[in-house]
């Protein structure tokens, strides 16, 4: 489902309501009672990732998530040849089914953030059309999620934000890491 303006462009779209929740009127979630598991992907963030903690779906997930397509993109995808490559073994330990997979690929996903050559073998794959996309956004995005994991750590013993981690991980600053405006539904 698509909200489109009056000049027919897309504004938003709706893929589905199992990582929706409900929020009250100083938008602060209402836990639910549900206790299922959103759909688990290539792409899941690695707080999901973890199943000795129950923590609820944020928007910093989905943001997250967005830094590990673009690195399987940036791998998988030769524009040039209009091609996909077969998946590379570097992401063979992010597909998710079974409860032993949820540590390995949270474990796997982590050495991103803090081993420099764990991510430049990542770089060393990339294709040549997102090469530029490297120093471009693959770089601040990965600083900016580092920064926003080391802030979690720093106040994991006060009550953090666990929304946007004292405010480091907000779509501003997420923009800001690509070098964009931030648009706004005006």
């Amino acid at each position: 489902m698509f909200y489109r303006r009056e000049d027919s462009s897309v504004v938003g779209s709706l893929h589905g309501f199992d990582d929706s929740f409900r929020v009250d009127d100083t938008d602060t979630v209402i836990p639910s009672e549900v206790s299922h598991c959103p759909c688990i992907s290539p792409f899941t963030a690695t707080d999901l990732l973890d199943i000795t903690i129950e923590t609820p779906h944020r928007y910093c997930h989905d943001l997250e998530s967005f830094f590990y397509v673009l690195l399987w993109a940036g791998v998988h995808f030769d524009l040039k040849n209009h091609k996909e490559k077969p998946m590379d073994e570097l992401f063979a330990l992010w597909n998710v089914h079974t409860e032993a997979d949820f540590t390995k690929a949270h474990d796997n996903k982590s050495e991103i953030w803090h081993n420099d050559g764990r991510l430049n073998r990542f770089k060393s794959r990339f294709t040549e059309d997102f090469i530029p996309l490297w120093d471009e956004w693959v770089t601040p995005l990965r600083e900016l999620f580092y920064d926003a994991q080391e802030e979690e750590k720093r106040i994991r013993a006060q009550t953090p934000d666990q929304e946007t981690l004292n405010s480091i991980l907000t779509f501003e600053n997420f923009m800001g890491a690509l070098g964009r405006e931030p648009r706004t539904w005006d």
